[in-house]
């Protein structure tokens, strides 16, 4: 056989493999070679076609909702970013004030510090007498907060904090003062 030969025999036996493997058959009659099928391969393919159709439609469909979820999302995402860029503007106007209200009073004594309570004693020296913590309630963070200004708070210093319900301090705190104003409860809290 020549290299033709081997070709062509290989080639016809990937077509037929080919063929064969999408449901077709190929008939030989000599020299002319045709593709036929028969009436159930033809509606075999149809149906296995109109299934995939099905398929493809309820994927574009399931593409559709989650395109949808994802545009409802992203407008959702986009105004919680807008009502966080102004309580931030409204903070920063805040803090503001308070600077220009200790500059007109000529407070000397007091520092008034815009940053991360913890990022700020972490770094802060020296002792406090009074600290006001009232941390946003969902954060959970004021267990953190009181161990954190322990360290901070001079001896009989005292620390003013405010939460959904009152505290147990534990040690180094006692409790001086306790009392309710509508859903938040306050604590005088002083440093052993």
């Amino acid at each position: 056989m020549t290299l033709d030969l081997w070709t062509g025999v290989l080639l016809g036996a990937l077509i037929g493999s080919a063929l064969a493997w999408l449901g077709l058959r190929l008939r030989s009659a000599g020299a002319d070679t045709r593709l036929s099928m028969t009436e159930r391969d033809l509606a075999a393919t149809r149906s296995e076609v109109s299934r995939q159709q099905e398929a493809i439609a309820k994927l574009r469909e399931q593409a559709a909702g989650l395109e949808s979820t994802l545009q409802h999302e992203r407008e959702a995402s986009a105004e919680k970013l807008e009502i966080i860029d102004r309580a931030s503007s409204e903070l920063r106007e805040a803090f503001q004030a308070l600077l220009r209200t200790k500059e007109l009073l000529r407070i000397t004594q007091a520092e008034l510090v815009h940053e991360d309570a913890f990022a700020y004693l972490r770094r802060a020296s020296g002792e406090f007498d009074l600290v006001f913590l009232d941390p946003p309630f969902r954060q959970n963070a004021l267990g953190a907060a009181l161990e954190a200004v322990a360290a901070r708070v001079a001896q009989q210093g005292r620390v003013y904090v405010e939460a959904p319900e009152p505290v147990d301090p534990g040690a180094p705190w006692r409790e001086v003062r306790r009392s309710r104003a509508g859903q938040v409860s306050y604590q005088l809290l002083e440093k052993r």
